[in-house]
């Protein structure tokens, strides 16, 4: 270098005396040498060389994209030196490959993505969208956005709280619905971004979805798993109990809510086991489960509570002789024969019941069954007793 200026000095980051000792070689990439040769080569044989774009190292190691032209002087007949005119467009091409970039992920992502005018109108979608939505971008630009989320769900409130959130220049993200070409609804996880101009306006809305079907299916599955016993189908304790809690919360709220609690337990299931092996007790288990449910109201509930146990809810129960000939019918049904594997087989149920208001509490509603089951267990002459005399 015989001379560069404070521009190309502080671009580069070297001193005065540190560009005395350089060649350009010493600033070029391994790459980017045999360009330089070329363009040398050219200038030398006198050929004008255009406008081109050479990368430069800094001193720290960083790539300096430039763009500028070069030429020869003369000395007699021989071109002795080159001269060149550059500017520093490194900020303008990382822009230009963050775009590219930018758009390589943005169309080849899982999510869908679309991206709207300030008024919600679609102007551009990703190939994920189509997937996940069935339509293709030709049937959507210009179209709104929100003819593809849908407010026919218990969340219809999620699209005031959306509309609101953009007109304040806010994003919003959460959980929604979609709507597909088929017209199918399915459950999304969105994020909208809101894009600013220069000038501080709102240029953009930018939708990033997820189809969350599978996740929400999964969340249903462990969420029955954990509340539904695996052999007869029927709710564990966990979830019975929990339907006793919801019954007293919802009898503390409203006079004259009335419901009654049964406990039961098999007699006599024992001895199946014993005699027939656990795969007979266990069949005679799902049975035992059909038929109490076929003994109950669609707005009552039955549970197995753990091995030959059984519970039962019966909602809205105002009149204990009915709720005792809901209890007698139960143990008739249970006590009518089982055929299982050309066997025939005899049991009976003892059950204990209780009332609410009379104790008002899970404990005290569970324990007072509980209690009373024991009791019609020890009678001979009665299997179902009350948790109260009368």
């Amino acid at each position: 270098f015989l001379y560069v200026n404070k521009a190309w000095r502080d671009t580069l980051q070297y001193s005065s005396e540190e560009v005395k000792k350089l060649k350009l070689s010493d600033v070029l990439p391994p790459e980017g040498r045999v360009q330089c040769n070329l363009i040398f080569k050219r200038v030398f044989d006198g050929e004008s060389v255009g406008e081109f774009e050479p990368v430069f190292i800094a001193k720290d190691g960083k790539r300096i994209h430039l763009r500028g032209t070069t030429n020869g002087s003369k000395d007699g007949e021989k071109r002795q030196k080159t001269r060149g005119i550059f500017r520093n467009i490194t900020d303008s091409v990382e822009a230009e490959e963050f775009q590219r970039l930018s758009a390589r992920i943005f169309e080849n992502t899982q999510d869908g993505l679309l991206i709207t005018t300030p008024e919600r109108k679609i102007s551009w979608v990703n190939q994920a969208f189509t997937k996940i939505t069935g339509y293709h971008a030709e049937d959507v630009l210009g179209l709104d956005a929100k003819d593809f989320f849908s407010s026919e769900t218990e969340d219809a409130g999620n699209d005031h709280h959306i509309l609101r959130a953009l007109a304040k220049g806010k994003n919003w993200q959460g959980e929604i619905w979609g709507k597909r070409k088929n017209g199918n609804l399915y459950p999304i996880e969105v994020s909208i971004s809101v894009v600013y101009s220069k000038l501080g306006k709102v240029k953009n809305h930018i939708y990033l979805f997820s189809d969350i079907s599978e996740r929400k299916n999964n969340e249903i599955q462990l969420k029955q798993m954990a509340w539904r016993d695996p052999l007869t189908k029927l709710p564990n304790r966990i979830r019975f109990n929990q339907i006793v809690i919801n019954a007293v919360e919802e009898g503390n709220q409203s006079a004259n809510n009335v419901f009654a609690v049964f406990f039961l337990d098999l007699d006599g299931f024992k001895s199946v086991n014993d005699q027939y092996g656990h795969s007979t007790g266990d069949e005679l288990l799902k049975l035992v489960a059909r038929r109490l449910e076929g003994s109950i109201r669609q707005m009552d509930a039955v549970a197995r509570l753990g091995g030959d146990e059984f519970g039962v809810v019966l909602h809205k129960t105002n009149e204990p002789k009915d709720v005792c000939k809901i209890a007698q019918t139960i143990s008739d049904k249970i006590k009518a024969p089982y055929q299982i594997d050309e066997k025939e087989i005899h049991i009976s149920t003892s059950i204990g019941i209780s009332f609410y208001p009379d104790y008002k509490t899970l404990e005290d509603l569970i324990n007072a069954a509980d209690r009373a089951m024991y009791k019609a267990k020890a009678d001979p002459n009665d299997n179902i007793y009350f948790a109260k005399e009368e």
